[in-house]
């Protein structure tokens, strides 16, 4: 429920600062400088400035995201911890907590006794010996010949039934 409520906090605080827009109203391009004469230091010297530039931007974006992010996982957690306050106040959900939790409660105190745990110990094991057992028959059902599906010896050819009617070994390959 708590990261649920986080989630959507998240999702509304993230929202609202995603989508505020510049208020000024202005539609006009910006005013650009006249050319000027292009030699070898000043387009140098402008690429330079280019890649400082988008580097500042760069790192003030990320800046900017950075405080941004935190703040808004800041007031995530204090809204989520206001919810989760008021919920544990809530008589409401003391009520249905109490519900869903008094069954759980009158079985335990009824198989409450004082081998309780060895019974329990007791049938734990004997469903680990059965599970063995299961996995160590079936596996003699399965390996036993004429079982669908399980897997036969190649057929002998004629050399190897000759060898073995003489009481010779096989034939080592």
């Amino acid at each position: 429920m708590k990261s649920v409520l986080g989630s959507l906090l998240m999702l509304l605080v993230l929202a609202s600062v995603g989508f505020a827009q510049d208020e000024s109203g202005s539609t006009a391009p910006p005013a650009t400088d006249p050319p000027a004469e292009t030699t070898e230091e000043t387009v140098e010297t402008t690429e330079e400035e280019a890649e400082t530039d988008l580097n500042k931007t760069l790192e003030d974006a990320a800046e900017t995201a950075q405080k941004t992010a935190k703040e808004a996982g800041e007031y995530v957690s204090e809204q989520s911890e206001k919810v989760r306050q008021q919920l544990d106040e809530s008589e409401e959900a003391k009520e249905v907590s109490a519900g869903i939790l008094n069954p759980i409660y009158s079985l335990a105190e009824y198989m409450s006794f004082a081998s309780f745990h060895w019974v329990a110990f007791a049938l734990m094991v004997s469903g680990v010996v059965s599970f063995a057992l299961q996995l160590v028959l079936g596996k003699l059902v399965v390996q036993r010949p004429g079982f669908p599906g399980a897997q036969q010896p190649p057929p002998l050819q004629q050399p190897q039934i000759a060898r073995r009617q003489r009481g010779c070994p096989p034939a080592l390959a």
